[in-house]
């Protein structure tokens, strides 16, 4: 059987039946590493585990400890790319019993310090059809065992059943890719079947990404400044908008190329991002010691200098973490570097698809995700109801005439840029753009005024580079990414500089709406935090009871009518040149999602406010405004941030009659209440194309009830 599956390196079995009486059990080509006998058998015909490694290899792995109470076994692999945590497990079938789960988790935590990833396998016994597909019903430890793998980032890599119509032996890890499992005959034809795994576990990176970038080190920053001041930019800005842009761009990249020397660099993923000269150098003196008695010293100072590499480098991290701000773009990636803690090849792992085939490279991915972010994009069908008419333009409006749209509102807005922003499509970067800030100032001025002027968002400035980025659940699903986009930088400068004639007067005319606090200056998610306690605190002080409705869309920004935010832009008042240059910016552009030097095909984006972009945040506070009035219909007071909208209601307490059990008269009527003000904020949302969030309500009450509780 062995040799018809090529011989695998390691092999565990569970249900060996063996006891004190057996005292030797050889498999031919292997070693035996660790036995551990039958514990608590209520049926004498089971239990006993046992781990072989082929020979050859019997001294890259160590066999660490056996748990006290359960079949379980630990083990230490001294593989390539460190130390790697085995267990093997064989959990005799017990509905309801989830200590030994919870022994499972302790013991994992004591011995997982000597090792840089991880691996279980065995016959767990459990079954959980949410998790697992392949079982007859949720089960306590089922759900137990789920809740451990999610508290600590474990993937059951295991699909098909293995005994019967159920999948009982499974595999976890906390490899974020590069696991294989596939079902084989078991020894016996009506037992458990086996499972033949597949780990990657080496050092070499993934297909190299090779990249164009500028050397500032020897950029001349005074010669680049001249050569741009001396530029003549009537010409270039005599054409049409979307000429005047491409080639305005053009020539501040070709003037750039002049000045900044330009390299080739190729980014290497590697399997660990700690991964140093060190390691390397260990690991090679490992393989050169193969065979001789000095192998298992240089084998165990191989995974002590993994293990302190890995050890300083999240060291480093955390310090590194400390002195930055959690709301910052660098906090994130790094705290991602300390949860990631055994990658293999790329930081995005293959993706299955909805038939279940799977995306394995660049290119198969990025169209997978493409496919994903497109599929979150579609507009749910309009419904005419009381909440479709919108109010009629006002007549006292933005001051017609010149708009006056500074050189230095622009020098500011250049001046102000964030060195490392990410550059978008036009390749040009950030730094130039400070840098120069006062050489372009006023080319991007008349620029911005001629776009203005002439109802125009530039062709160039429609494409957007979108990358996934992971947010929850398994990382082989594409559902479970978000899409970060990418645009010009420049774009974002004139956005900025007409946004300043324009955004400020709909701060001042309320019209994101008077409790909006998201996007606005001087405001913030504190202030919608203490505005909302302090509310609820004041009314259950004063003895109501208090009813909340907590609503989030699903889809915000990628899902907004273009037709519905602009006959609400035209109710505003707007200046015209204000209201022609937005329909333009709202008009359909292309996207494509980039991922290990790979783009998929080009996507359309329509109905959007356009994430990666400026303007996208203040348009859609305006495209939500009115939603808060439903709500105040209902007598319902509101904060909003962004698209998370809370609303609350005081009820006057019905005291309960005496000797009577459960939740307070006013309940139920309370309950009717919030029902009543969601279904009102769902017309609003069908008359506008949004879509709610479904289970999205919360009750805080002084005396809560589980009934209660559980309504929304």
């Amino acid at each position: 059987m062995l040799q018809s599956l090529d011989l695998p390196d390691f092999v565990a079995f569970t249900e060996t039946w063996l006891d004190r009486g057996t005292e030797r059990c050889e498999l031919s080509g292997y070693h035996l590493v660790s036995r551990l006998d039958r514990r608590y058998a209520i049926r004498t015909d089971r239990g006993g585990i046992a781990l072989y490694v082929r020979d050859g290899l019997q001294n890259s792995v160590v066999h660490i400890g056996d748990s006290g109470t359960d079949e379980r076994s630990w083990h230490i692999i001294h593989a390539n790319s460190g130390p790697i945590l085995l267990c093997v497990w064989y959990r005799r079938p017990d509905t309801g019993e989830t200590a030994s789960i919870q022994r499972f988790e302790q013991e994992y935590e004591t011995y997982s310090k000597q090792a840089v990833s991880f691996l279980a396998v065995g016959d767990f016994n459990i079954h959980n059809k949410d998790w697992l597909r392949f079982s007859s019903h949720n089960s306590p430890e089922g759900v137990e065992l789920e809740h451990v793998c999610c508290t600590h980032g474990f993937t059951q890599h295991v699909k098909s059943p293995t005994r019967g119509t159920n999948l009982l032996d499974l595999v976890i890890s906390d490899f974020q890719s590069g696991v294989t499992c596939k079902v084989t005959p078991g020894i016996h034809d009506d037992d458990h079947r086996g499972v033949l795994t597949k780990v990657s576990v080496e050092i070499p990176a993934s297909e190299p990404v090779k990249r164009r970038v500028y050397n500032f080190k020897k950029a001349n920053w005074d010669q680049l400044r001249g050569s741009l001041l001396a530029k003549d930019w009537r010409a270039i800005l005599a054409g049409t908008p979307d000429d005047a842009t491409a080639d305005m761009t053009q020539v501040i990249l070709d003037i750039v190329a002049e000045h900044i020397p330009q390299t080739w660099i190729t980014d290497k993923v590697y399997a660990h991002p700690w991964l140093n000269d060190n390691c390397r150098v260990a690991l090679e003196r490992k393989h050169a010691a193969e065979g001789t008695a000095d192998f298992p010293r240089h084998r165990d100072e191989c995974s002590q200098t993994f293990l302190k590499a890995r050890s300083d480098y999240a060291a480093k991290t955390r310090e590194d973490l400390k002195g930055m701000s959690r709301s910052s773009r660098g906090w994130w990636k790094l705290a991602d570097t300390l949860l990631a803690r055994a990658g293999t090849r790329e930081n995005i792992p293959p993706l299955q698809r909805p038939d279940e085939s799977w995306a394995l490279n660049a290119e198969e991915k990025a169209e997978e995700l493409a496919r994903v972010f497109r599929s979150k994009s579609q507009l749910p069908t309009v419904e005419q109801n009381e909440y479709s008419e919108l109010p009629e333009p006002e007549t006292a409006g933005m001051r017609q005439g010149f708009l006056r749209l500074r050189v230095r509102t622009v020098y500011k807005v250049l001046k102000n840029l964030d060195e490392n922003s990410g550059t978008g499509p036009d390749l040009l970067p950030a730094r130039i753009l400070k840098r120069c800030a006062r050489e372009l100032a006023l080319p991007v001025t008349l620029l911005a005024r001629k776009l203005l002027r002439e109802h125009r968002w530039p062709s160039c400035w429609r494409q957007h580079w979108i990358h996934g980025i992971y947010k929850r659940g398994s990382k082989a699903l594409g559902k479970n990414y978000r899409g970060v986009h990418l645009t010009p930088q420049l774009s974002k400068v004139v956005e900025r500089a007409i946004g300043s004639l324009f955004i400020p007067w709909l701060e001042s005319v309320e019209a994101f709406g008077a409790n909006q606090f998201a996007y606005s200056k001087g405001k913030g998610y504190k202030d919608t935090l203490t505005i909302n306690v302090n509310n609820w605190i004041l009314l259950l002080e004063q003895k109501f009871l208090v009813g909340v409705y907590c609503s989030d869309v699903s889809g915000a920004f990628d899902r907004v009518s273009r037709d519905r935010l602009c006959a609400k832009l035209r109710t505003l008042g707007l200046h015209r040149d204000v209201l022609g240059f937005l329909s333009s910016w709202l008009e359909e552009r292309a996207s494509t999602v980039v991922l290990g030097g790979r783009n998929s095909e080009l996507e359309a984006l329509l109905d959007s406010v356009y994430q990666g972009t400026v303007l996208g945040s203040p348009l859609w506070n305006v495209f939500y405004a009115d939603s808060s009035k439903p709500l105040r219909k209902c007598g319902y007071s509101e904060t909003a941030f962004a698209d998370d909208l809370n609303c609350w209601k005081a009820f006057r307490k019905v005291p309960r009659p005496k000797g009577v059990q459960g939740p307070l008269p006013t309940h139920g009527p309370l309950l009717a209440d919030l029902r009543g003000a969601q279904r009102e904020l769902h017309l609003w949302g069908e008359a506008n194309q949004v879509f709610f969030r479904p289970r999205q309500g919360v009750i805080p009450d002084p005396t809560p009830h589980a009934a209660l509780r559980a309504a929304f």
